[in-house]
């Protein structure tokens, strides 16, 4: 290629043929330009090729460290769960005048799980590395950046709050063990002599029965990790689905979900009840039933939240509340007033069942008698709305229950719901 266009050169030169030498110089400088320019591209091509591959190398990274975190996070509400379950039974069994030894032993492996129960910690090796590299500046402005920022930040302050718990349990812990208690702790944990046991049998109450004892106790409660464990969860799965997708955005759905993250105090009305199963910290969902807590499900699925009302209950309630985690009112409310529908999408797992929906103000009384819109459950996802100004009985400025879901039937009822939101017309 080169031999030939020296000859063209060559040839015009000597045929003194200026203009016609100007241009092909011109032409043979384009030529040159282009292929540098091509060279260029093809070598940035590259380099972004290299940056992509060692981009999504750290963000495999983080995918595996979320994986493991969700799976740690899972065992250890597990175990709160069986805490909170089992320690009402053990309290009561403590306060017993006369235990025997299975009752002992249950006493001191619920104390032992409380205590040794672990502390929550991500793993930010990934994000770590993604960051000090400088690889992060690649998802700039995506939601995949701020996703991930919002689920580490989150996972730091479970672990701080965690630890604090921890630390106050450990405390506990040395204070009992620098105790006398009147008898060898080896008879605790060894002697199964029911004579022997009996003869110690008192000061061993009197330790159960203790301050400090009693505070590791309390501890257990409620399952204070649930919370924190459904915003983790949550979040997590969305950056994993979308990492295994290969995509660094996802849906405006699921970034609502962040704006849940963190307790409202205002008095204004929240727009977002339910985003993809999942609802606010600001709300509580509370169940109730002609059997009091009992005859009523509910689960958190991958996108939907599921209700199941047991066969057999006269009458069952599903309550999404105002919350404020025991932070002033006891009846709190908010102002919807600034809305005018509310619209929800849900489905059951059959087709024509009925269920109540409705709303109550702070004052309501709980009789029943509020108004009540009936919805007919299909088995695909139905979107069905409501005029506030339909429910008469409920006063919108102090709204306290702001969604109700009431099954009347006697017979079961499986609702899945998938979102629930206030409309602003304007």
């Amino acid at each position: 290629m080169l031999h030939f266009l020296r000859h063209i050169r060559q040839k015009l030169i000597l045929q003194e043929n200026v203009r016609k030498y100007l241009l092909y110089a011109v032409g043979e400088i384009l030529l040159v330009v282009i292929g540098i320019l091509i060279a260029l591209q093809v070598n940035n091509w590259n380099q972004q090729q290299q940056e992509n591959k060692l981009l999504w190398g750290y963000l495999q990274n983080i995918h595996s460290n979320i994986e493991a975190d969700l799976k740690e996070a899972r065992e250890l509400n597990y175990v709160y769960d069986q805490i909170e379950s089992g320690t009402r039974r053990i309290v009561s069994i403590s306060q017993k005048e006369r235990i025997n030894i299975r009752e002992r032993d249950a006493l001191g492996a619920h104390y032992n799980t409380i205590t040794g129960i672990g502390v929550f910690s991500a793993n930010k090796s990934g994000f770590e590395a993604l960051k000090s590299t400088g690889a992060i500046a690649n998802i700039q402005g995506t939601h995949m950046e701020e996703l991930l920022n919002v689920y580490y930040d989150r996972a730091t302050i479970i672990e701080e709050e965690l630890r604090r718990d921890r630390d106050i349990r450990d405390d506990a812990v040395k204070e009992y063990n620098k105790m006398e208690w009147g008898f060898n702790f080896s008879d605790f944990y060894l002697q199964n002599d029911t004579i022997a046991f009996y003869g110690y049998q008192d000061e061993f109450l009197k330790m159960i029965n203790s301050s400090i004892i009693q505070s590791v106790f309390s501890n257990g409660y409620y399952n204070n990790f649930d919370e924190y464990f459904t915003t983790i969860d949550r979040i997590g799965s969305i950056i994993i689905f979308m990492l295994e997708q290969e995509e660094l955005f996802t849906t405006e759905e699921n970034m609502r979900l962040v704006s849940f993250l963190d307790m409202d105090l205002s008095n204004d009305g929240i727009e977002d009840v339910v985003v993809n199963g999942s609802y606010p910290t600001s709300l509580l969902l509370i169940t109730e039933s002609n059997l009091g807590e009992g005859g009523i499900l509910e689960q958190i699925n991958s996108a939907y939240l599921t209700i199941k009302f047991e066969e057999d209950i006269e009458w069952g309630a599903a309550i999404f509340v105002v919350d404020t985690m025991g932070i002033g009112d006891t009846r709190p409310s908010k102002d919807f007033s600034k809305f005018t529908a509310v619209e929800m999408e849900l489905r059951g797992d059959q087709s024509d069942q009925e269920i109540l929906f409705s709303i109550k103000d702070r004052l309501d009384p709980d009789d029943g008698m509020e108004t009540r819109a009936p919805i007919i459950l299909s088995q695909e996802w139905n979107t069905y709305r409501f005029a506030l100004e339909d429910f008469t009985t409920a006063d919108l400025k102090t709204l306290n229950a702001v969604a109700i879901f009431v099954a009347l039937s006697g017979e079961p009822i499986t609702m899945d719901i998938k979102n629930i939101r206030y409309i602003r017309e304007e």
